[in-house]
């Protein structure tokens, strides 16, 4: 073997040890970053405004967005947990559900003249209210995609706003609105 070889072969070690380490330090880095869950601006996501605009957990077991409507996985932490603690071998690993579907100009799939946001938050908001009362009234005010049985769902599927709600809530329970990246959705836990 020459010198440039030994050369060339001693680099071409290197450099795989180096990319090895890289992909073993990403594999068993923190797996959940401080990133906003919910799209702001036409897919781009933002961070809140301010370090003291704080998203707040509602009553009914939702979360009200910080400034720009972001939702950050801390957030999401406060969120009540499922009844058997969410944790255990007993955790619910799938739910089957029905969703209000209200999109939004920017959210994927909606249409080229959907409504802005501010209008697709205030009329999530009372499909949500209505949605307690009769979850088949608020389906057929909603956008095509709500439906009163989406099927099944298991854990890990969805963006974590919208699974934290879905899965900490009893069934037969509504809850929401969240926004997602395909708009708001209020969903009812049917199992």
């Amino acid at each position: 073997m020459t010198r440039t070889q030994s050369i060339v072969a001693a680099l071409s070690a290197i450099v795989l040890v180096a990319l090895l380490m890289r992909v073993v330090a990403e594999a068993n880095g923190p797996r959940i970053k401080e990133t906003p869950v919910a799209i702001v601006d036409a897919g781009v996501d933002a961070a809140p405004s301010s370090a003291d605009a704080q998203a707040a957990v509602t009553p009914e077991g939702g979360v009200e967005p910080r400034d720009g409507g972001a939702v950050l996985i801390t957030d999401l932490r406060d969120l009540p947990e499922a009844s058997d603690g969410g944790g255990t071998e007993k955790a619910v690993r799938q739910v089957r559900f029905g969703v209000v579907l209200v999109q939004f100009a920017g959210a994927q799939g909606a249409a080229a003249g959907a409504r802005s946001r501010e209008a697709a938050a205030t009329l999530a908001a009372e499909l949500g209210e209505e949605a307690k009362k009769d979850f088949k009234a608020a389906v057929r005010r909603g956008d095509p995609g709500s439906t009163e049985d989406a099927g099944r769902m298991h854990r890990g599927i969805l963006e974590p706003g919208p699974e934290r709600i879905l899965f900490s809530l009893a069934v037969g329970d509504v809850g929401g609105p969240v926004e997602t990246p395909r708009g708001y959705w209020i969903v009812k836990r049917l199992e």
